[in-house]
C-alpha cells in the first residue's frame, strides 16, 4: 500500500509540473514606443532601448527638461509615471509582446486631464493630452494579462514516461 501511495504522489507531482503555468509578464520580450504630441502626432521613437525583457526594474525611461516618463512592468501590471517639472507635452506610449497581451484594465490613475488607453491585437496604447502646469507626479497602474504558458512537448513526453514507469512497477509488484 505504501508503494501505491508513493506512486500516486509521484504522478500528482508530475501532472502539476506538466500543466500550463499561470500567465505572467516576467521574462517576456516587449517592444515599446514613445511619441510626443496628442495621440503621438509629433512622432518620434524616444524610448531607449525600444526592445527589452520584462523583469526587475523600470523597462523604459525618457527624461528632458520638462518631465521624466517611465514605464515599469511587473508580472501582472504596468505602471506609467510622468514626473512633470514644467509644462508637459502630450504623448502616446505603445507596448507589444510576441506572445501578445490579452487583457488590460485601469487600476488607478492620477493623470489629469485626459488619459486614454486601449488594447488591440496584443498591443497596448496609452495616450495623454499633457498639461501646461507643473510640478506634478502623475501615475497610472494597469493590470496587464498575457496568454497562459503552454507546456513544451518534452514535458508531456517526460510525464508519460514517468506514468509508464509507475504503471509498470505497480503491475510488476502485483505479479
Amino acid at each position: 500500500m505504501t508503494f501505491l501511495k508513493a506512486s500516486l504522489f509521484a504522478t500528482a507531482v508530475a501532472l502539476a509540473f506538466a500543466l500550463p503555468a499561470q500567465a505572467g509578464n516576467t521574462g517576456l520580450a516587449v517592444t515599446g514606443t514613445l511619441a510626443f504630441g496628442a495621440n503621438g502626432a509629433n512622432g518620434g521613437q524616444s524610448w531607449s532601448p525600444q526592445n527589452t525583457v520584462i523583469g526587475a526594474g523600470i523597462e523604459y525611461s525618457y527624461a528632458d527638461g520638462a518631465n521624466k516618463d517611465t514605464a515599469d512592468f511587473s508580472d501582472t501590471q504596468l505602471t506609467i509615471r510622468d514626473q512633470v517639472i514644467l509644462n508637459a507635452n502630450g504623448w502616446e506610449m505603445t507596448f507589444a509582446t510576441p506572445g501578445s497581451f490579452t487583457s488590460l484594465s485601469l487600476v488607478s490613475s492620477s493623470f489629469v486631464p485626459g488619459l486614454t488607453f486601449s488594447l488591440a491585437a496584443g498591443k497596448v496604447v496609452v495616450d495623454w493630452l499633457g498639461t501646461d502646469t507643473g510640478p506634478h507626479d502623475y501615475v497610472a497602474v494597469f493590470n496587464v494579462g498575457t496568454a497562459p504558458a503552454v507546456p513544451e512537448p518534452e514535458t508531456y513526453a517526460l510525464m508519460l514516461a514517468g506514468l509508464g514507469i509507475v504503471g509498470f512497477m505497480a503491475r510488476r509488484r502485483k505479479a
